[in-house]
């Protein structure tokens, strides 16, 4: 029997969120791209990995969020330059691909904002 478990799916996707997140922090790509601008050859080479392994992540995110949130991922793959869904590979993400302008797909909740 085939069974649908919500929580280990959502989990799974936060698991790609949190470990993009744990790249930004470990890997600084503001720092890496300051240190490229200056000529650094290392940290050029450095920063294309660390972009690259963000942006596959965000593919990964848009593939598996699409059961929950189509419209969302649609908006993610539309960023990244991508139509399909793709596939849940690893590493499928063509390298050197132009992304599109970035734009929020959530909006910024405001506390201190009135109530409509």
């Amino acid at each position: 029997r085939d069974a649908f478990a919500m929580r280990v799916a959502t989990s799974a996707v936060w698991e790609v969120v949190t470990r993009a997140n744990r790249l930004v922090e470990e890997a600084a790509p503001w720092s890496l791209a300051k240190r490229a601008a200056a000529g650094e050859l290392e940290a050029s080479r450095q920063i294309d990995g660390v972009l690259y392994a963000l942006a596959e992540s965000l593919r990964l995110l848009a593939y598996h969020l699409t059961p929950f949130l189509p419209a969302t991922a649609v908006r993610i793959r539309e960023q990244l330059g991508l139509t399909p869904a793709g596939t849940a590979t690893w590493g499928s993400l063509v390298p050197g691909v132009t992304v599109g302008r970035p734009q929020p797909i959530f909006p910024r909740f405001d506390l201190a904002a009135p109530a409509c």
